[in-house]
């Protein structure tokens, strides 16, 4: 028995409609064509027009393709942007584009945000990403994120050593500095 189907068998009963179909891409070449299964261990798991692919076998592989399969709403994140952050599109030694492509990857949407030129935040917003700004923001900014969080956003904060603290005052209002 492959060892996928192993696996599988511990979700059977736990999600009743979930199906399992093997396609040999061989024996099934227009049906694995529809699926993009082009490669022997592809797993395509479908919910109507949505198709989500894995290649591994592992439990987080398969239950984070079950979930992204399933949404109905892609979660957005948002890297903002204008104070010389960490760049999400460069993947350089110092860019993110590595982190943003295994997010989109895991299903999310990854996009820019600069608070300055937009009165606010989107609607859709996840989680914003203020990562390593080398220029402070503006108050105005700094005032968009305080509300976004007082209505029960989330916030990923990071800076790199010898950066001055992101953020102080709203930090200051959960408690929090930056050391």
């Amino acid at each position: 028995k492959a060892e996928f189907e192993e696996i599988l068998e511990e979700y059977l009963p736990r999600c009743p409609r979930l199906q399992y179909t093997p396609v040999d891409p061989d024996l099934q070449p227009a049906l694995a064509k529809q699926l993009e299964a082009n490669t022997m261990g592809t797993i395509v798991f479908v919910r109507g027009e949505r198709k989500q692919k894995v290649y591994g076998i592992q439990e987080q592989d398969i239950t984070g393709a079950i979930l992204r399969v399933i949404r109905d709403e892609v979660p957005a994140v948002y890297f903002i942007t204008g104070h010389q952050e960490k760049d999400p599109h460069s993947f350089a030694p110092e860019g993110f584009g590595t982190i943003a492509k295994a997010m989109e990857n895991e299903g999310y949407k990854v996009e820019c945000l600069n608070l300055a030129a937009r009165e606010q935040l989107p609607e859709d917003a996840q989680v914003i990403i203020l990562a390593s700004p080398r220029q402070p923001l503006s108050n105005e900014e700094n005032g968009q994120i305080a509300a976004y969080l007082e209505n029960g956003g989330r916030l990923l904060l990071l800076s790199d050593p010898g950066l001055p603290a992101p953020l102080p005052e709203t930090l200051a209002k959960y408690g929090l500095q930056w050391n």
